[in-house]
């Protein structure tokens, strides 16, 4: 079994998204089936049963994979050199769970040193895959990428990442990706907590546990229309507009009823123009 040697708490938090996947996997009827995540699981020298206060998470954080994977597999098939960039991807196997459609792609995994050292261990690149240990606001892999890939179109995802950085630090990462990327038929895919949801960390029983705080909120959908304008929004969802969120019960029924509970957790797809 390999231990993770992470050098923060943040990085932390892509140990828990990884058992949320495998705990719903488990389920009778998953909203995912990631096989990955349940094998990580045990291979993994870590008390996982921490996060088993967390479980309830475990539906939220299945949607919203469930989403993203569409988004990128619809992507990918519309258009003919795709390029995938998972910015803090931690441990996460969407290329496994979108299947055939991933072939067509190249990707790239986006991570701290730390975590991208565990992932070569227990997920080596594959074929049409790169693995990239630096910081998400690090301009140096964009410029990069976009010279590898001079007539290709890019999916930016950033999937459970971004409340965990200032708003100033999120305005200038969207502004860099807006500037590199531009006039290539490019999208970014990310989700986003709201002002009153980043204020109530202490709901989250897993960060309780491992001492990460949110820090960025966001209230209005269109903001990152005022730091860029060539970005522009494609649309937007909350978790409760999904089929799949009446499995949350009655509190699930009491979160659609109330905006500041509705909105606290939404998922945002925009343009680069």
């Amino acid at each position: 079994m390999l231990q993770p040697d992470f050098q923060d708490a943040v990085s932390d938090t892509s140990l828990i998204s990884l058992y949320m996947k495998s705990l719903e996997s488990q389920k009778d009827d998953p909203v995912i089936c990631d096989s990955t995540a349940c094998g990580l699981v045990k291979q993994i020298d870590f008390d996982f049963n921490t996060f088993r206060k967390a479980k309830k998470s475990a539906l939220g954080v299945a949607i919203r994979a469930s989403y993203f994977d569409r988004v990128a597999a619809d992507f990918i098939r519309t258009r003919r050199r795709p390029v995938v960039i998972e910015l803090g991807c931690g441990l996460d196997d969407r290329m496994s769970r979108i299947g055939r459609a991933a072939e067509k792609a190249f990707f790239y995994q986006i991570d701290l040193p730390s975590v991208i050292k565990l992932r070569a261990a227990l997920l080596p690149a594959l074929s049409n895959e790169d693995l990239l240990g630096s910081s998400i606001l690090d301009t140096h892999w964009m410029c990069t990428l976009r010279r590898l890939h001079p007539d290709s179109q890019f999916l930016i995802i950033a999937e459970g990442v971004l409340m965990y950085f200032s708003r100033e630090q999120i305005a200038k990462l969207f502004q860099n990706i807006a500037a590199h990327f531009k006039r290539c038929n490019s999208e970014i895919l990310f989700d986003v907590l709201s002002t009153w949801g980043c204020r109530h960390t202490y709901l989250h029983p897993a960060l309780r546990r491992n001492g990460a705080r949110f820090d960025y909120g966001c209230d209005s959908d269109r903001e990152m229309e005022n730091w860029a304008e060539n970005l522009s929004l494609i649309d937007s969802r909350c978790y409760c507009d999904f089929d799949t969120w009446k499995r949350a019960g009655w509190r699930g029924c009491l979160l659609k009823r109330f905006a500041s509970l509705r909105n606290m957790g939404r998922m945002l797809h925009y343009r680069i123009v």
